[in-house]
């Protein structure tokens, strides 16, 4: 019998939910019907196929790829579920077809011909072109009207629904903007301040201490502060089509400008959170403020970028680059983002280079020093998981042999003249949870045991795969190979490995205030 894993998507939430119903019942059936067994669904709701940057799909994608599901199919009841975009249906196919999967709808089968899928393809996203352009033309009518889109208004603005009657004894709904008194009172003061040539980090100062919040009730960081003086409705400027829009897709910035003449601009459509004039003054303020100065970070390499993590408030610590005092040398660090954007985590910056070679040496005392102790280590923990991984393989069997009773309990019925095509269902149902976990089995037993030997081989492998490289190469290989994470407290640095272990507790136990201070800023 084949494996299948199937796919289920809608692109709007307008629609209903039944449509995934509507889906799995098309697949389940066709399964049934070709003696396929469904190993995994995975279901996106409200997410376009216009883009492939859908939660489930990548993780179905991802799973299937890197073999932790291993299946014969892969599918969808019909062609425009999987993508409406040719270029994504075509790499998507091409790299399961790579790992031996073939993809397939139910309702629109191919059974492998390529000019047939190629149709398909060109059809779904032919239909999705068409379809966004008829949605844009009703968009732009209703903004020549300076109604509310959708989205969130700007600080300063709220929307409010309102009824009006239409022709044919007919009413429609639509939003339009009134002012929110609180925010148009962090807006103004925003406004004076940048008059005033108050930089952004005073700006934000006031505006936290005083309680004021974003939209989303998060505290004030200068890209914020900068959008929200930016935005001409604040102006009382009505704008539509300022930006390309949307969600964002391959090769696509939502924040790229689009030409003037697709933009709709109407002046004193809006409630004025701040007057027209002091807004046209605060733009040439801020233009003036722009300097064209050289991106140093692009020139340094932050080796723990995405590794390295505040164990205070949790966020992440970025590259960040200053002056020294006598602005002859640029020092390099890392800092807590949350402390950089908007002050609000009291965990100090560290400097770049201590830090990183610290992680490094942690990591060569630990798998190429320590190797015998570090492979013991391992050796047990993958003991225990191997441990678990027959406690569920023992637990499937015995699930199959409970099935299998239940098959054998609904033949004899048969035999004694229940003979319907209830019955002979719940039988087939019966199957297909047998095969489901005999598949089950077959995955766990692929995973063998890690010996201290293999153990030792593994980490020998990398340490000259490593040596071979440049010294920067070489850095980066290392974190990348062996760290998951690196925490970093006001007293403590802690790494964690891939192999779920930490450097907390080694050889030299937690890290000295000495060791921290001498590396902070």
């Amino acid at each position: 019998m084949k494996t299948a894993v199937a796919y289920y998507r809608y692109s709007s939430s307008n629609q209903k939910g039944e449509s995934i119903e509507a889906q799995q019942l098309a697949v389940r059936n066709w399964c049934e019907q070709n003696n396929v067994t469904i190993i995994k669904e995975y279901i996106d709701r409200a997410e376009s196929a216009t883009t492939d940057d859908r939660t489930e799909f990548q993780v179905m994608m991802n799973e299937l790829l890197s073999g932790i599901i291993r299946v014969d199919l892969c599918l969808t009841d019909k062609t425009d579920r999987f993508a409406r975009n040719r270029r994504d249906a075509v790499v998507h196919k091409y790299d399961l077809n790579e790992k031996g999967i073939l993809y397939d709808a139910v309702l629109m089968p191919t059974h492998g011909n390529i000019f047939l899928q190629a149709i398909y393809e060109a059809k779904d996203e032919d239909y999705s072109r068409n379809l966004s352009e008829e949605v844009k033309r009703k968009m732009r009518v209703h903004a020549l009207k300076s109604k509310h889109l959708g989205g969130i208004p700007p600080l300063g603005l709220d929307t409010k629904e309102a009824v009006i009657e239409i022709p044919g004894g007919k009413t429609e709904k639509y939003k339009y903007y009134e002012i929110n008194t609180r925010e148009q009172e962090a807006a103004n003061i925003m406004a004076n301040m940048t008059l005033e040539d108050a930089g952004y980090s005073e700006i934000m100062r006031v505006l936290n201490e005083k309680g004021y919040r974003t939209k989303k009730g998060k505290h004030f960081g200068k890209n914020s502060i900068y959008e929200v003086l930016r935005n001409p409705k604040i102006a009382g400027i009505y704008t539509y089509g300022l930006t390309t829009g949307g969600k964002k897709m391959k090769g696509r910035n939502h924040h790229k400008k689009n030409v003037t003449d697709e933009v709709i601009r109407i002046p004193g459509a809006l409630p004025e959170v701040i007057p027209f004039e002091k807004w046209v003054m605060v733009q040439k303020k801020l233009d003036e403020r722009k300097r064209v100065t050289p991106r140093r970070k692009g020139e340094v390499d932050y080796l723990l970028t995405g590794k390295l993590v505040c164990g205070v408030c949790g966020g992440a610590c970025v590259g960040d680059s200053r002056w020294n005092r006598h602005k002859t040398v640029h020092q390099y660090s890392y800092i807590c983002n949350n402390r950089k954007r908007t002050k609000q985590c009291d965990n100090p910056p560290i400097r770049k280079e201590p830090i990183e070679y610290y992680v490094i040496t942690e990591i060569e005392n630990r798998f190429f020093v320590e190797t015998e102790k570090t492979a013991e280590e391992f050796e047990k923990l993958y003991e225990g998981k191997y441990t678990y991984t027959q406690e569920e393989i023992k637990r499937n069997n015995r699930e199959i042999v409970e099935v299998n009773q239940q098959i054998d309990r609904f033949y004899a019925a048969i035999g004694k003249g229940l003979d319907n095509e209830d019955t002979y269902r719940r039988i087939k149902n019966l199957q297909s949870e047998r095969e489901a976990l005999e598949v089950s089995i077959k995955l766990l037993k692929q995973q063998s045991l890690w010996t201290k030997e293999k153990i030792i081989k593994f980490i020998l492998a990398n340490k000259t795969a490593a040596s071979e490289t440049s010294k920067t190469a070489y850095a980066r290989f290392l974190i990348n190979k062996f760290v998951d994470q690196v925490i970093l407290t006001p007293d403590d640095i802690i790494l964690k490995y891939h192999f779920e272990v930490d450097n907390a507790g080694g050889p030299e136990g937690n890290r000295t205030p000495d060791l921290l201070n001498a590396i902070r800023e």
